[in-house]
């Protein structure tokens, strides 16, 4: 299993944007939709063996139900440097944003995914022009509401609580602060399970625990609800099924105070906390250069989800729910933080730091055409998802080995059904599914439960993340 090291990131003091500066990750359709067919390889097939399988990753979680996150009250504002407690000082001071375009723009490329379960989903038609009422969402698995998350979040004191994230890279979810560290619970989350697309009991794309949580110290050393904001890295890039926002970042308050931004989330009482809700409309207005308002009060669960807008046919993130805000003449209004042109450049500087710069394919989502098959007899239907997640492109054929095992850690000691390969020309963090079609089983297999996975054979910058262990395996029964 892979080490969930949590990671603190203290911001640097926040100077003025520019008049108009944006960034965020298109969700346009990167051929993460794309299909190529597996090429057999001539062999026997090859029994278990005795061998040690090595730590099983994506395990399969129980489905939970915590209470919802309640929302914290605003606090004065103090954002500090920037820092990494295990690296000492790395800097202070203000980053300003890295790739500029037109208009001083900035973009950076999203994926709509790979699955199609029930289609695409629209958004809700906007109900007024500022944020309306909570609009049920019947289809979460479906396009765009994938890509909004909900987070079951155990807290050092043994609590757990449910909020709200989106997807913004197929392994980084973005979130309120108050979502990774709690000065009510004991600190930083000691454990995280994010689920997209959740739909009340059922984790359509699977889930992923938490690997590493960032954050700023505005938040985590003063509870200053202005930069109430964090990211969470997944050990699973489920986000290569889903598909993920882009983000960025303005100065301009008419840009968030005009119309259409939307908003899912998983809100609690009186609603199901498991359930997903959208509502629609535009920011009231903007009290600070950190937050958007709207006049409404928020509830517990809805913390961290992300508000986003369109741009062209893409969507893009700017804030998160954060807090509550009092105030005589409104009453309370629902505040989201903000990404700042500070805390864009940390979000794009932790993410990149952190994706290989050489290719590291990985394999998920292994299915079959059914449960139930016989003995000297094929699995039908089977298919794979294949993930790049790297900033580096791969061109050329990939080796690949089927496995059938008695447990859920797929590895070379299980039994070798296949060898096959396929083409692709993969880019940056795209993906394409590979149709193995037919598998062969042995006649002389015990009848029983078994999990069929693959592995991946050629080195990589990452060969811990080569098999479809856990989730990622399909179970099947062999008669």
């Amino acid at each position: 299993m892979r080490s969930r090291n949590t990671l603190l990131l203290i911001a640097g003091l926040v100077l003025a944007t520019p008049a108009f500066a944006q960034s965020s990750q298109k969700n346009t359709d990167r051929s993460d939709k794309s299909t190529v067919d597996a090429i057999p390889q001539p062999g026997k097939v090859q029994p278990a063996r005795p061998g040690e399988e090595g730590a099983k990753r994506y395990a399969d979680e129980a489905i939970l139900f915590p209470e919802p996150l309640p929302m914290p009250e605003e606090f004065a504002s103090d954002e500090q440097k920037l820092v990494l407690p295990s690296d000492s000082i790395t800097r202070d001071g203000d980053r300003a944003a890295s790739t500029a375009l037109r208009f001083g723009e900035e973009f950076l490329e999203g994926a709509v995914g790979d699955l199609t379960i029930g289609g695409e989903d629209h958004e809700h038609p906007p109900m007024t022009a500022n944020f309306g009422s909570l609009n049920y969402v019947s289809c979460p698995e479906c396009f765009p509401n994938r890509m909004n998350v909900h987070l079951s979040i155990q807290w050092p004191n043994g609590n757990w609580s449910g909020a709200s994230g989106a997807l913004i890279d197929s392994r980084h979810v973005i979130t309120a602060g108050h979502c990774v560290f709690s000065h009510d619970n004991g600190g930083w989350a000691s454990r995280i399970i994010v689920t997209p697309g959740r739909d009340g009991g059922s984790a359509p794309y699977g889930t992923s625990e938490m690997e590493t949580v960032m954050s700023w110290t505005g938040w985590t050393n003063n509870e200053d609800s202005e930069h109430d904001i964090a990211l969470v890295r997944l050990a699973r890039p489920v986000g290569a099924l889903t598909g993920w926002f882009g983000y960025g970042y303005t100065s301009s308050s008419s840009w968030f105070e005009s119309p259409w931004w939307y908003n899912n989330s998983y809100p609690g009482s009186p609603y199901s906390q498991v359930d997903m809700y959208q509502e629609a409309g535009d920011f009231d207005t903007l009290p600070n250069s950190y937050e958007a308002r709207r006049r409404k009060a928020g509830i517990p669960g809805q913390s961290g989800s992300g508000s986003y807008k369109f741009i062209g046919s893409s969507r893009y993130v700017y804030a998160v729910t954060s807090h509550n805000f009092w105030n005589w003449f409104y009453g309370t209004d629902m505040d989201s933080v903000r990404l700042t042109s500070s805390k864009y450049g940390h979000v794009v500087d932790f993410i990149n730091a952190r994706t290989h710069n050489s290719p590291d394919l990985v394999p998920l989502d292994v299915n079959a055409g059914g449960t139930y098959f016989p003995r000297g007899g094929y699995v039908t239907g089977v298919n794979y998802l294949t993930h790049n997640y790297s900033s580096a492109g791969r061109n050329g054929n990939v080796p690949v080995k089927v496995y059938l095992s008695t447990n859920d850690n797929i590895s070379q000691y299980d039994t070798l059904l296949q060898s096959h390969s396929f083409n692709w020309n993969f880019g940056s963090k795209s993906s394409v599914r590979v149709n193995v079609g037919s598998v062969y089983l042995p006649s002389n297999l015990t009848p029983g439960w078994y999990y069929l996975g693959v592995i991946t054979q050629p080195s990589d910058a990452e060969n811990s993340n080569n098999d479809t262990d856990g989730q990622d395996a399909v179970r099947i029964y062999v008669y």
